[in-house]
């Protein structure tokens, strides 16, 4: 994720991020998504948007959406924020 944040900057100025340490449990991301989706690294969205290309794999839990692994976030990236496709 560094990388792809590195090579399109202005996801820095629109993703709000976080990073977390290893270990689990996880405090910051169990009370949010439950403890079974503790997975690293996450895009929790506050907002789905609008025609989402089925490609890209939304989860659900406790209320948030959010997309999980460096591939399908850098998928998303490139659905929505117009990124490189990951291939």
């Amino acid at each position: 994720m560094a990388g792809l944040l590195e090579f399109y900057p202005k996801l820095k100025q629109t993703v709000d991020i976080h990073y977390i340490d290893y270990p689990r449990p996880r405090p910051e991301l169990a009370p949010l998504l439950g403890e079974e989706n503790q997975s690293c690294p996450v895009l929790v969205l506050h907002t789905l948007p609008p025609d989402l290309p089925p490609q890209v794999k939304v989860q659900q839990a406790k209320g948030h959406a959010f997309v999980e692994g460096v591939r399908e976030i850098a998928e998303y990236f490139a659905q929505v924020h117009g990124t490189g496709i990951p291939h």
